[in-house]
Order: C-alpha cells, then structure tokens, then sequence
C-alpha cells in the first residue's frame, strides 16, 4: 500500500506538472519548480542535479528536445537559471514563477 501510495503521489505530481500548465515554458518551469523542493541552497540560487537529458526532460513534458533546449537557452539569457553540464542553479524563483504561471 505505501508503495502504492508513492506511486499514486508520483503521477498525480505529473499531471500538475504537464496537464495544467499550458504553454510548453510553462510545463517546464513547473518541473524545474517542483525539482527545487528537493535541492540544495547555495550562495548563488537553488542547485540542482540534472541527471536527465534534454529529450528526456522534453519526453516528462510532452515536448521533444530542441523545445526544451531553446526554452532553458531563453532563461539563461534572462539570467533565470544557470546551466553548467549537469548542474542547473534557479537564480531568479519569482521570475521562475512567473514563467510557470504562479
């Protein structure tokens, strides 16, 4: 039952993730959104290790890669988050936020 709880608990964060939001943006400023619950806080922002690839993250959102990888080019040149290999820092929240329609 716990596991079958957990796993209830996983999909039900899913769909938040990508049924409610609209835009594609959106979806992927949920997941990073929910991603930080979960993440160390540095000097710098929110830092989290990003173990899945672009066209991983775009198949948990319902895009394919190349969206994903423009998406987080945008929010890196808003300076919104920081993407260095695996490690992804959240510098901004609010206007993280904002994308997410929050």
């Amino acid at each position: 039952m716990r596991e079958f709880g957990s796993q209830y608990e996983l999909a039900c964060s899913r769909l938040r993730v990508t049924g409610m939001a609209l835009s594609v943006p959106a979806k992927l400023a949920r997941l990073l959104l929910e991603w930080t619950a979960s993440a160390q806080q540095t000097e710098y922002g929110i830092r989290i290790h990003v173990s899945l690839t672009h066209g991983e993250i775009g198949e948990c959102i319902g895009t394919c890669r190349e969206s994903v990888t423009r998406i987080l080019g945008d929010m890196q040149r808003k300076q919104i988050v920081n993407l260095r290999g695996s490690i992804l820092t959240v510098m901004n929240r609010p206007a993280l936020e904002a994308c997410a329609g929050l």
